[in-house]
């Protein structure tokens, strides 16, 4: 990773640097078959220039194995490229933005690593211009939580020749995405996809960022039904070079496999194991799932007991809350560990005022309104949406609390002090048909068990260090062992495949 910038800085341009080993692996995909063709003349085209790892990359390729380069960049940011780069020979260098006009060009070879840029960071216009963009090219939309990336690789792909190639260091959502399942669909009905490799978290390509980064191999030929899946387990491996080199042939060195796509269309390509759903049943069966309070302000909405005494607001008005996983130390949050954290200032009282007019207030509580409107609170973007603004969400306290996003391992909690959560955590209710503490009881262990964790990164998204992420409807899609479900007494709870079918998984609903 380049110094040039500040994290922030790189954040907002998406700019993280191709280390030398893996942009080696990448060109050389490219050149893979030019022997083949009796073609001499090695061509690449890089849409994201950057520093030009990849010119670098072919260059050496080139010179080892005596091809002729011929080597065309694109790039939005003139003081990243050097002048080193203009006044080589072989390349040929041109600055704008790549997707700024619908123009199209066609190459036989493309290797890059894209911006990455999520997409809450993009303008609308940005977004509306991008997804035209792309509709002319899928013929339908993506969802709107695509980020700069995907669009990168859906024009790379419409502009690559018949025969041409294609690799591409993406981060994961690429797969996990919401957006990941009807983009790989149309993929691989007009591309094949050779081989999709993953990094151990000791072998990121972007050590301390994180993301996790997958490389995709592709090409504009006959689709296939198969794909080569591997996993480079060492940083600044040569052997990844020698993996793409021999055709993604497992030799024991990259741990490979190879899959069919329609095992993994749904679950994401680049996932450890896909879902077998013939012996499992969707977490959704017996949960519903919502995220926690977001309160818009938590300057302003939370504070500790001592704060709330100090402007005399009444206790009534307030719910108790839990903020940050790292609040919880183990598996259980009870009253007394709400109140060491208020004892060490760690705010866990909500204002949660309902939907009455401001006169209808004590004084204090009017006060306090008024002190968060000369804030300029209400017009936030999140807290002007509710009317009045000062309305707090609602949540009836879960039995068990969720910690979906960490480094630390994912876990269920069970929340025995009534607490709510905020965003920080998930929400997670039985589902209507539990009655009664001892069903209560076994739900909590079936959540417990050591398989249903571990299921969970294969619903999740993936990040660096091997942090995962687990939104709502991607924890209810979570695959449970049937014989656990069993085993705690659970299987006549579980809801059947007629009721609130939509709630189910696509492939879950399809394997029974």
């Amino acid at each position: 990773m380049s110094q040039k910038f500040a994290r922030e800085e790189l954040r907002k341009r998406g700019q993280f640097w191709t280390p030398e080993w893996v942009a080696r692996a990448m060109v050389s995909f490219c050149q893979l078959d030019l022997s083949r063709r009796g073609q001499p003349t090695m061509q690449v085209f890089d849409p994201a220039f950057g520093t030009g790892a990849f010119f670098e990359a072919a260059k050496q390729i080139s010179s080892e194995r005596g091809y002729i380069l011929e080597f065309s960049g694109q790039e939005i940011d003139k003081s990243l490229a050097g002048p080193s780069s203009l006044d080589q020979e072989g390349i040929t260098l041109t600055f704008g933005d790549y997707l700024g006009k619908i123009r199209w060009q066609s190459h036989p070879n493309i290797a890059a690593n894209p911006p990455y840029i999520r997409h809450h960071r993009l303008t609308v216009s940005q977004k509306a211009r991008m997804r035209e963009l792309v509709a002319k090219i899928i013929g339908g939309r993506l969802d709107g939580r695509a980020g700069l990336h995907v669009y990168f690789l859906v024009k790379s792909l419409a502009e690559l020749m018949d025969g041409g190639r294609l690799a591409y260091i993406l981060p994961s959502d690429i797969f996990e995405g919401v957006y990941a399942r009807g983009l790989w669909r149309w993929i691989s009905k007009e591309f094949r996809v050779h081989a999709v490799a993953t990094f151990a978290p000791d072998a990121s390509p972007f050590p301390g960022i994180d993301t996790n980064a997958t490389v995709v191999f592709l090409s504009k030929d006959r689709p296939q039904s198969e794909y080569v899946w591997g996993r480079v387990s060492k940083p600044e491996d040569s052997e990844f070079e020698r993996w793409v080199m021999r055709g993604f042939v497992a030799d024991g060195a990259i741990p490979s496999q190879v899959r069919k796509l329609s095992d993994y269309m749904d679950c994401g390509l680049n996932r450890e194991r896909h879902i077998d759903w013939k012996n499992m049943v969707p977490l959704g069966s017996l949960i519903r799932c919502m995220r926690g309070i977001a309160t818009g302000a938590n300057d302003f909405f939370l504070m500790t007991d001592v704060e709330r005494r100090r402007r005399n607001l009444p206790a009534d008005r307030f719910v108790r809350v839990v903020g940050r996983t790292r609040d919880v130390d183990g598996s259980y949050l009870e009253g007394h560990d709400l109140n060491r954290l208020d004892a060490m200032g760690r705010p866990t009282f909500c204002l949660a005022l309902p939907s009455q007019s401001v006169e209808e207030f004590s004084k204090e509580v009017r006060k306090y309104i008024r002190e968060g409107e000369r804030r300029g609170l209400h017009k936030r973007a999140l807290i002007r949406q509710r009317r009045p603004w000062y309305k707090m969400e609602v949540r009836k306290p879960p039995p068990f609390l969720f910690a979906y996003l960490g480094r630390r391992s994912a876990r269920f909690i069970r929340n025995l002090c009534n607490t709510r959560p905020l965003t920080g955590f998930l929400c997670v209710y039985p589902r209507e048909q539990f009655k009664g503490d001892e069903m209560l009881e076994n739900l909590w262990a079936l959540l417990q068990e050591k398989e249903v964790v571990d299921n969970l990164k294969l619903v999740a998204k993936s990040y660096g260090s091997g942090a995962i992420k687990v939104e709502p409807r991607a924890l209810e899609r979570t695959p449970v062992p049937l014989k656990l479900v069993k085993r705690h007494g659970l299987q006549a709870h579980c809801l059947s495949q007629g009721r609130l079918i939509s709630e189910l998984p696509e492939e879950y609903i399809a394997a029974n």
